[in-house]
C-alpha cells in the first residue's frame, strides 16, 4: 500500500482513528501530527439497540462496574463492534491508509490494511494486578486475552502509555520488541509552561481528582487519613473532584466537587499545595498525576508496580491502604513549604520533559510512514 499524493506532489497520508472513547483523550496527539498526515475522521463502533440489550442481559451482575466490564469484554460485543467498524470503513469515500486504534481494544478490522495501536494497558496486566477491575470469569479472562493478543499481533506498531503495558505486549502477547513503543501522553488539559512559586496566601489545600472516589481510586484510605492530617494541620482543607457522590457525613474541612469544568479544575490545581492519589491499582500513570506534576504540585501516591520507572524520586509513595503513612507524607508537605516547593519544581520539570504530545506525535508519524511503505 502507498500513501496518496496531493496536487503539489506532497505525500498526504490518510489516518482514521477507531475508538469507543466518547471523549477523545488523545486529541493532543492528533493535533501535533505533521501536516503531511490527514486525520480522516473518528470511527466509533456502536451496537444495535436490540443486540446491546441482549448482551447486557446475558452478562448481568449485581455490581454495576463488573456488569459494565463484562458487557464489553465478551465475544458477542467484540464481534458486533468489529462489524460496526467494518461497516463504517466501507462507507468512507476514501479508504484511509492507516488505522489508529485507541484503547480499550474491543474490536478488530477484517480489512487488510496497516493498523497501529495505542493503549494504556492489556487484559493480561489487569488480570494479574487488579482482576476486580473487570471481574471476568476464568473463561472470560482467557477469551479476552486471546482476542486482544490477536489484535496486538496484527498491529504494525504498538504504542503504550506505560512500561507494564509495553512489557506485556512482548512477554504475554509475543509482539516483537522493535514494534513496541512506550511513550506517555501529555495532560489532557492546558498546563503551565513555567513553574511558579505558590503565593503565601494559598491555603493548606490538598487535592484529589478521579472519575471515581472509592474502590479502584482508594478514596477510603484518604478519608481514613484525613483526621490525622487535620489534627496536625488544623488549617488543612481537602478538595475532592470526582463523579462519585459524597459520603452521607462529610467533615467541614472537606469540599466535594462534581462535574467540574476544565477551567475550574485548573484553578484547583493552582490553589493547592499537595496532590494525593491513594489508588490500589492503575494501569499506567493516570492523567490526574500528570496534570498535578505539570502544575508543579508535590505528589503523594500509593506504591503501584505499574508506576515503577515512570515517576521521579520526588514523588512520595506509601504502601497501598496505609492511611498512616499517607497522612505523614501530607503533614510533612503542608508543614514544610520549602520542601513542598522543591518537590513540586522537580515534578514540573519531569512532566515538561516526559509528558509531551509533540514527542508522541513525532514517534507515531515515523511509524505511519513506515506502515504506508509496506508493499
Amino acid at each position: 500500500m502507498s500513501a496518496r499524493t496531493d496536487q503539489e506532489g506532497t505525500t498526504a497520508l490518510r489516518l482514521a482513528v477507531v475508538t469507543v472513547q466518547r471523549v477523545l483523550r488523545h486529541q493532543g496527539l492528533l493535533d501535533n501530527l505533521p501536516v503531511s498526515v490527514l486525520v480522516d475522521g473518528v470511527i466509533r463502533p456502536r451496537l444495535p439497540k436490540l443486540e446491546r440489550l441482549v448482551i447486557a442481559a446475558t452478562h448481568a451482575h449485581p455490581d454495576r462496574n463488573v456488569w459494565r466490564a463484562r458487557d464489553s469484554f465478551n465475544q458477542s460485543a467484540f464481534a458486533a463492534f468489529s462489524r460496526s467498524v467494518d461497516t463504517q470503513l466501507g462507507r468512507m469515500l476514501v479508504r484511509p491508509d492507516v488505522l489508529l486504534y485507541l484503547y480499550p481494544v474491543l474490536f478488530e478490522t477484517p480489512r487488510a490494511q496497516p493498523m497501529i495501536l495505542y493503549t494504556d494497558t492489556t487484559v493480561a496486566v489487569t488480570r494479574r494486578e487488579y482482576p476486580e477491575w473487570l471481574g471476568l470469569t476464568r473463561r472470560g479472562w482467557r477469551d479476552a486475552e486471546a482476542r486482544e493478543q490477536r489484535v496486538f499481533r496484527d498491529a504494525f506498531a504498538v504504542f503504550t502509555e506505560g512500561v507494564s503495558a509495553a512489557e506485556s505486549a512482548v512477554e504475554d502477547y509475543g509482539c516483537e520488541p522493535a514494534r513496541v513503543v512506550n511513550i506517555g501522553p501529555a495532560p489532557a488539559m492546558p498546563t503551565p509552561l513555567e513553574f511558579s512559586t505558590r503565593d503565601d496566601r494559598v491555603r493548606d489545600q490538598v487535592l484529589f481528582v478521579g472519575t471515581r472516589f472509592d474502590g479502584r481510586k482508594g478514596g477510603e484510605t484518604l478519608l481514613e487519613a484525613w483526621p490525622q492530617i487535620e489534627d496536625a494541620v488544623p488549617t488543612a482543607r481537602l478538595h475532592v473532584v470526582t463523579h462519585s457522590p459524597p459520603p452521607k457525613s462529610l467533615q467541614p474541612s472537606i469540599e466535594w466537587h462534581r462535574n467540574v469544568e476544565s477551567a475550574r479544575l485548573g484553578e484547583l490545581f493552582r490553589e493547592s499545595r499537595a496532590y494525593v492519589h491513594p489508588a490500589p491499582y492503575e494501569s499506567c500513570v493516570p492523567n490526574s498525576i500528570r496534570e498535578a506534576m505539570a502544575f508543579g504540585l508535590p505528589v503523594v501516591t500509593s506504591q503501584i508496580r505499574t508506576f515503577v520507572g515512570e515517576l521521579p524520586s520526588s514523588v512520595r509513595t506509601f504502601p497501598v491502604g496505609d492511611a498512616g503513612q499517607l497522612a505523614r507524607h501530607v503533614i510533612a508537605l503542608l508543614s514544610d513549604r520549602e520542601t513542598a516547593e522543591r518537590e513540586g519544581r522537580t515534578n514540573h520539570l519531569h512532566a515538561s520533559a516526559s509528558f509531551r504530545w509533540d514527542t508522541a506525535a513525532a514517534a507515531l508519524a515515523e511509524r505511519l510512514r513506515d506502515a504506508t511503505a509496506m508493499p
